[in-house]
């Protein structure tokens, strides 16, 4: 084991530094408030191993609160970091059909290097700065560089997957259970999460008139 220090603040530079640091041929991204079962690793290395084209994968991820969730938190657990895709793996291209709801996030995030280099790195060098301001610096107002990486691993030609024997349990702190802080993260990592998507090519929603947005605006504040 060898603990690095980066001294460059962000997800992405702190992925791009384990990138370099290593030299195995799959990579796990685990956040800092995510603790792996221990058969993690060991399922990891069976998933891929198992899927040769697949260059991206997560799995469940559980919740362990320290407080009592509110009521309404199911709707919005998925903000929490929280999966659970069912017992079956799940594999999906593109060209598969609609994109899936369940592609990896960051936590847990397993990654197969070939996948990574040299194609993400190109991505990198070519878009680091606008991947830069998207990236997580603690608890910000969102960040989609996983999402990111996800999508330039599928335009490349690799799948993604899902497998629910690579579990973590996601330690949930009181103040991340209350709703000004559903309301401060979800516009914008909803914002950005749809030009990420826009910008690699899996947006499939038509475009609107801009005449009609405050239309819309004010038609989504009534119904919901």
């Amino acid at each position: 084991m060898r603990v690095v220090r980066e001294e460059i603040p962000g997800l992405l530079a702190a992925r791009l530094c384990g990138l370099h640091r290593t030299t195995g041929r799959y990579l796990v991204f685990i956040d800092d408030d995510t603790v792996p079962a221990p058969d993690f690793l060991a399922a990891a290395v069976a998933f891929l191993d198992a899927h040769p084209r697949m260059g991206t994968a997560g799995g469940k991820i559980l919740p362990r609160y320290l407080a009592p969730p509110p009521p309404w938190l199911e709707s919005f657990a998925w903000m929490l970091a929280l999966r659970d895709n069912g017992p079956v793996p799940l594999e999906w291209k593109a060209g598969d059909g609609d994109f899936p709801s369940w592609t990896p996030i960051g936590a847990g995030l397993l990654v197969r290097r070939a996948a990574l280099v040299p194609d993400y790195l190109r991505h990198v060098e070519s878009h680091g700065l606008e991947i830069e301001r998207i990236s997580w610096r603690g608890q910000g107002l969102g960040g989609v560089e996983d999402k990111d990486l996800v999508l330039q691993c599928l335009r490349a030609g690799w799948s993604t997957g899902y497998t629910p024997t690579m579990t973590l349990t996601h330690i949930i702190p009181p103040p991340r259970l209350q709703f000004p802080y559903f309301a401060k993260l979800l516009p914008p990592m909803q914002k950005m999460w749809a030009q990420t998507l826009h910008a690699h090519g899996f947006e499939t929603h038509p475009p609107i008139l801009p005449t009609t947005l405050w239309f819309r605006k004010i038609k989504a504040w009534l119904v919901f």
